[in-house]
Protein backbone atom coordinates (compact mmCIF):
# COMPACT_ATOMS: atom_id res chain seq x y z
CA UNK A 1 0.00 0.00 0.00
CA UNK A 2 1.28 3.40 -1.02
CA UNK A 3 -0.25 6.46 0.60
CA UNK A 4 -2.83 4.43 2.39
CA UNK A 5 -4.13 3.72 -1.26
CA UNK A 6 -4.90 -0.14 -1.53
CA UNK A 7 -3.38 -1.19 -4.13
CA UNK A 8 -5.41 -3.74 -6.71
CA UNK A 9 -3.42 -6.85 -8.02
CA UNK A 10 -5.13 -8.78 -10.98
CA UNK A 11 -5.86 -7.86 -14.46
CA UNK A 12 -8.47 -8.92 -17.00
CA UNK A 13 -5.93 -10.84 -18.78
CA UNK A 14 -4.86 -12.38 -15.45
CA UNK A 15 -8.09 -13.50 -14.45
CA UNK A 16 -9.19 -14.61 -17.96
CA UNK A 17 -6.18 -16.63 -17.63
CA UNK A 18 -6.81 -18.65 -14.40
CA UNK A 19 -10.93 -19.29 -15.72
CA UNK A 20 -8.97 -20.75 -18.85
CA UNK A 21 -6.51 -22.99 -16.97
CA UNK A 22 -9.71 -24.02 -14.82
CA UNK A 23 -7.64 -25.04 -11.82
CA UNK A 24 -10.73 -26.68 -9.85
CA UNK A 25 -10.30 -25.88 -5.99
CA UNK A 26 -8.21 -22.94 -6.79
CA UNK A 27 -8.29 -19.62 -5.97
CA UNK A 28 -7.00 -16.16 -7.74
CA UNK A 29 -6.80 -13.58 -4.91
CA UNK A 30 -7.14 -9.94 -5.57
CA UNK A 31 -6.58 -8.49 -2.45
CA UNK A 32 -8.78 -7.37 0.57
CA UNK A 33 -10.33 -10.39 1.13
CA UNK A 34 -11.85 -10.44 -3.05
CA UNK A 35 -10.76 -13.45 -4.75
CA UNK A 36 -12.11 -16.02 -7.47
CA UNK A 37 -12.73 -19.21 -6.48
CA UNK A 38 -13.41 -22.33 -9.48
CA UNK A 39 -14.89 -25.31 -6.98
CA UNK A 40 -14.11 -28.90 -7.62
CA UNK A 41 -17.48 -29.29 -9.75
CA UNK A 42 -18.57 -26.02 -10.71
CA UNK A 43 -17.90 -22.27 -12.28
CA UNK A 44 -15.61 -19.74 -11.28
CA UNK A 45 -17.23 -17.32 -8.85
CA UNK A 46 -16.75 -14.19 -7.37
CA UNK A 47 -16.40 -14.16 -3.09
CA UNK A 48 -15.20 -12.10 -0.38
CA UNK A 49 -14.06 -13.23 2.63
CA UNK A 50 -14.53 -11.03 5.87
CA UNK A 51 -14.57 -11.37 9.69
CA UNK A 52 -17.29 -10.24 11.73
CA UNK A 53 -17.91 -10.33 15.58
CA UNK A 54 -14.47 -12.77 15.56
CA UNK A 55 -16.27 -14.95 12.81
CA UNK A 56 -14.64 -15.72 9.38
CA UNK A 57 -17.16 -15.65 6.66
CA UNK A 58 -18.16 -15.47 2.98
CA UNK A 59 -19.54 -13.07 0.61
CA UNK A 60 -20.36 -14.35 -2.69
CA UNK A 61 -21.24 -12.07 -5.53
CA UNK A 62 -21.43 -13.86 -8.51
CA UNK A 63 -20.03 -16.05 -11.29
CA UNK A 64 -17.66 -15.12 -13.88
CA UNK A 65 -17.82 -13.81 -16.50
CA UNK A 66 -21.18 -12.73 -15.26
CA UNK A 67 -19.45 -10.26 -13.32
CA UNK A 68 -16.51 -8.64 -14.47
CA UNK A 69 -13.64 -8.22 -12.23
CA UNK A 70 -14.72 -4.23 -12.09
CA UNK A 71 -17.94 -5.34 -11.11
CA UNK A 72 -16.70 -7.51 -8.22
CA UNK A 73 -14.43 -4.53 -6.76
CA UNK A 74 -17.48 -2.69 -6.59
CA UNK A 75 -19.28 -5.12 -4.60
CA UNK A 76 -16.39 -5.36 -2.23
CA UNK A 77 -16.42 -1.87 -2.14
CA UNK A 78 -20.18 -1.95 -0.92
CA UNK A 79 -19.22 -4.97 1.52
CA UNK A 80 -16.67 -2.70 3.52
CA UNK A 81 -18.88 0.00 3.39
CA UNK A 82 -21.37 -2.76 4.89
CA UNK A 83 -18.98 -3.79 7.38
CA UNK A 84 -17.51 -0.51 8.80
CA UNK A 85 -21.34 0.52 10.32
CA UNK A 86 -21.04 -2.53 11.92
CA UNK A 87 -23.77 -5.08 9.63
CA UNK A 88 -22.82 -8.09 8.31
CA UNK A 89 -23.17 -8.22 4.23
CA UNK A 90 -24.60 -11.81 3.92
CA UNK A 91 -27.76 -10.97 6.59
CA UNK A 92 -28.35 -7.38 4.77
CA UNK A 93 -28.74 -8.83 1.87
CA UNK A 94 -31.11 -12.05 2.98
CA UNK A 95 -33.09 -9.21 4.51
CA UNK A 96 -32.69 -6.64 1.68
CA UNK A 97 -34.15 -9.89 -1.11
CA UNK A 98 -36.79 -10.90 1.03
CA UNK A 99 -38.23 -7.11 1.22
CA UNK A 100 -38.17 -7.01 -2.16
CA UNK A 101 -39.99 -10.13 -2.65
CA UNK A 102 -42.29 -9.48 0.12
CA UNK A 103 -42.94 -5.96 -2.30
CA UNK A 104 -43.16 -7.55 -5.41
CA UNK A 105 -45.61 -10.00 -4.44
CA UNK A 106 -48.68 -7.66 -4.86
CA UNK A 107 -48.20 -6.04 -8.21
CA UNK A 108 -51.21 -7.49 -9.77
CA UNK A 109 -54.08 -4.82 -9.62
CA UNK A 110 -57.69 -6.05 -10.83
CA UNK A 111 -58.62 -5.05 -14.13
CA UNK A 112 -62.33 -3.27 -14.51
CA UNK A 113 -63.81 -5.94 -16.77
CA UNK A 114 -65.22 -8.51 -13.79
CA UNK A 115 -61.35 -9.16 -12.59
CA UNK A 116 -59.85 -9.89 -15.33
CA UNK A 117 -57.13 -8.54 -17.69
Amino acid sequence: MAGGIFSRRLSDKAVKAFVAKAQRGKKLADGGGLYLFIPPAGQASWRIKYRIEGKEKTYSIGTYPDVSLAAARIEQDAVKALLREGKDPVTHRRVSRASDSTQSENTFQKSPRNGWP
